[in-house]
């Protein structure tokens, strides 16, 4: 490892603040160009697409295929449980905070919704790949002729595994439960919401007047099963349509930027599929129980109806079993994105040695055009990912209405986030790192980058997905401005600094 000789508290300190103003430095240009005019939300959102899309993966690949090795992957096991750690203390975080300051339903959600997901991607990336260039200490003894461009790049390769897994439970539990209205509480919903809710059965019956004709119950049954003989071939066309209509525009959604329209297509489609499924599994019903209404005493007319409703129910049954299939891929390919497919790659490239070696080391015809390229490319990501989270702090021009207790929320999730799950977890790390000195927990830059994450501010994504839901936009606006632009700065240098002194506390040697 690098000698740590003559480097103070004080010394470190200013290494890190060196680190964490240029991060700053260059986040301001991005906000100064959304405040200028110069970078407006619909570029933000292009210049974000084309960072995930191209210039991320190409980072990604030309950092992890170039020094990853086989060796080393067995051991990522524990980025896993780092994870489900850190979400479970984090998950505990938020509920004690919104008991403490006595939250609603929806708000005790939200505040947890925060504690839970935070930035994985731009800032915590961004960070480590600065430090790991500026602070001692950081060299692993584990691998001979370590160097900082491999510590840079393992720093990535943990970030990414971990931002992998939070992707997934944001744009699940997260977008669909967490950070959504529950139909609990009306008073602070907005009225598209309410209406929404009510179309979906999802507000409770106490808290809406009951809006069913009581004319259902007196004859429109019968009605109801005609209209659903009449209308059985445009059933089966409309969900044809539907799976077309979902294959045709789903596509993977990235960590920091999803697009909000696309997003919402694909939840409305997915959505409305099953929903076409059931009704037409309603049909199927009702049209056996017309058949054997309607069956007279001709046993053979009656065994020809009989004979057609099995294959109808038969047919029906593999339709459900094909769009479940359909749906399934669907849903799984939705999680694969492009970073992770540039992972899945740079693994390919570093298992096959020969290809590794022309590609970044032979200085022949591959490692002078593509892998140059690449890294080039590469090179462009962290400068626009930092551009593009400036550019997101800036205030829209649109004013949200803060709620009540809009004070609170912000309070209890900022402390939720980056203070109360850092008096268990770094403890926890600390220790893991002193007396289980096994597979990746030895390595220094995982320290760096595990302290990183336990206090870094919620994640960008959250001001997508509580956009897209209209669940308390004001307060999310309100956290990231105290989250990035105050607490960043001091939060940065006390955590890598106190991460730095843990090292050489577990190390003295």
């Amino acid at each position: 490892m690098d000698s740590t000789q003559g480097f103070t508290f004080s010394h470190i300190a200013y290494l890190v603040f060196e680190s964490v103003l240029e991060v700053i430095f260059i986040s301001l240009s991005g906000y100064w160009a959304a405040a200028t005019g110069m970078l407006p939300r619909t570029a933000q959102k292009s210049l974000s697409r084309m960072n995930v899309d191209l210039f991320t993966p190409c980072l990604i690949f030309s950092k992890l295929a170039k020094s990853l090795s086989l060796a080393k992957i067995k051991e990522l096991i524990v980025i896993p449980i780092f994870f489900g750690l850190t979400t479970l203390i984090s998950y505990f975080s938020g509920i004690i905070m919104s008991k403490f300051l006595k939250l609603d339903k929806d708000e005790t959600n939200f505040v947890t919704g925060n504690s839970i997901f935070g930035n994985s991607n731009s800032l915590p990336v961004s960070l480590t790949l600065s430090l790991a260039y500026t602070l001692p200490n950081l060299t692993w003894s584990d691998i001979p002729n370590d160097n900082r461009e491999n510590v840079a790049s393992r720093g990535l390769l943990y970030l990414l595994i971990f931002q992998q897994f939070g992707q997934m439970l944001r744009w699940s539990w997260g977008y669909n439960s967490l950070l959504r209205w529950s139909g609990t509480n009306l008073q602070n919903m907005p009225q598209s919401q309410i209406t929404l809710l009510t179309e979906d059965g999802r507000i409770s019956s106490e808290n809406l007047p009951s809006i069913q004709d009581s004319s259902n119950n007196n004859g429109n049954n019968n009605n109801a099963s005609d209209h659903a003989f009449v209308n059985s071939n445009s059933t089966a066309n409309t969900i044809n349509s539907e799976i077309q209509r979902y294959h045709d525009h789903h596509q993977p959604f990235s960590d920091e930027e999803a697009d909000p329209q696309l997003l919402t297509v694909n939840n409305t489609s997915s959505t409305n599929i099953n929903r076409l499924l059931t009704v037409n599994s309603n049909i199927s019903t009702l049209k056996s129980s017309s058949s054997n209404k309607s069956a007279t005493p001709d046993s053979n007319v009656y065994l020809l109806s009989s004979h057609q409703n099995e294959l109808y129910q038969a047919n029906t049954f593999m339709q459900k079993i094909y769009f479940s299939i359909i749906n399934l891929i669907n849903k799984v390919i939705s999680y694969l994105n492009p970073p992770l497919y540039s992972m899945i790659f740079a693994i390919v490239v570093a298992a096959i040695k020969p290809l590794q070696e022309e590609m970044f080391y032979n200085g022949g015809f591959l490692n002078s055009t593509f892998g140059a390229a690449v890294t080039q490319l590469g090179e462009v990501s962290i400068p626009m990912i930092l551009i593009v989270l400036g550019s997101n702090i800036y205030p829209d021009s649109e004013a949200f209405k803060p709620t009540p207790n809009h004070n609170k929320m912000v309070i209890g999730s900022i402390i939720g986030r980056m203070v109360l799950p850092s008096l268990f977890l770094l403890p926890i790390i600390t220790i893991a790192v002193k007396y289980i000195q096994t597979s990746i927990l030895d390595d220094p830059i995982f320290l760096v980058v595990g302290f990183l994450l336990t206090v870094s501010p919620p994640a960008i994504q959250l001001t997508q997905i509580t956009q897209l839901n209209e669940f308390f936009e004001a307060e999310m606006a309100s956290i990231l401005t105290w989250s990035y632009v105050v607490l960043t700065l001091p939060v940065s240098i006390i955590v890598v600094s106190s991460a730095i002194y843990v090292l050489q506390w577990a190390n003295p040697n």
